[in-house]
């Protein structure tokens, strides 16, 4: 762009020059005004030339910042896509290990909860096991029969040691 506005400002000032040597030399008037149409036309043919060239490099300009604008929104479409597809790859991963996570954890405490039970029905049954004992123990003490007191199936009953 510099180097066509050096060149139009060179054949400007030549075409100036021209002018002057034209004016110095002096001829005849009729003469003069020959020259100062002629270069007046030189001026104006070399001012249309600039004027196109302007015009030529101002579409070129716009054209090149278009273009490099749409190439510029092509590549950040593509990286946002890229980063789209990575932190969905990631958050599926994330999910598929909480959900791990998470099932671990319900088996754990599925196990909790069995050890819980079963330690209760074993307290529950030693319980009633002790609650038996002494009822067989006061029926002895008391001479009643056991069957009675615990509600034991006749063939484990005692025979009573009063008679």
């Amino acid at each position: 762009m510099t180097m066509i506005l050096v060149a139009a400002v060179a054949v400007l000032a030549v075409a100036l020059v021209l002018a002057l040597a034209l004016l110095m030399r002096g001829r005849g008037r009729a003469g003069e005004q020959e020259q100062f149409d002629l270069l007046n036309e030189r001026l104006d043919a070399a001012a249309d030339a600039q004027a196109h060239a302007y015009e030529r490099l101002e579409r070129q300009l716009r054209n090149d910042i278009t273009e490099t604008a749409r190439v510029s929104r092509t590549e950040q479409s593509s990286g946002f896509a890229h980063f789209q597809q990575t932190l969905a790859a990631q958050f599926s991963s994330m999910t598929t290990v909480q959900g791990g996570k998470i099932d671990g954890f319900a088996q754990q405490l599925d196990a909790v909860r069995t050890v819980c039970n079963s330690r209760r029905n074993r307290r529950a049954m030693n319980r009633g096991a002790r609650s038996n004992s002494s009822a067989i123990r006061s029926a002895c003490n008391s001479g009643t029969s056991p069957r009675r007191a615990t509600g034991a199936s006749p063939k484990f009953a005692r025979p009573s040691s009063s008679g």
